[in-house]
């Protein structure tokens, strides 16, 4: 039987448009974010004051993206 992994990540039908998907995807690449099979993975992204994302738009800033308990998020 074969076994596939599924990324799953939010954000609707133009999820692949915004900056903060392609920085996650990038940290998995990295081995930044681990993520286990089976498990859910929760991230804060934290937009800049004046990103379209916080208005209903598309994420064109810089976010900072941190793993939900990292002591950084407190």
């Amino acid at each position: 039987m074969r076994q596939e992994t599924v990324l799953y990540i939010g954000g609707g039908p133009r999820a692949r448009e915004h900056n903060y998907v392609r920085q996650l995807l990038g940290m998995v690449a990295a081995g930044e974010l681990a993520l286990v099979p089976g498990q859910v993975t929760h991230v804060d992204v934290y937009h800049d004051h004046d990103c379209p994302a916080l208005s209903g738009g598309v994420c064109d800033c810089e976010p900072d993206v941190r793993l939900r308990g990292d002591p950084r998020c407190n």
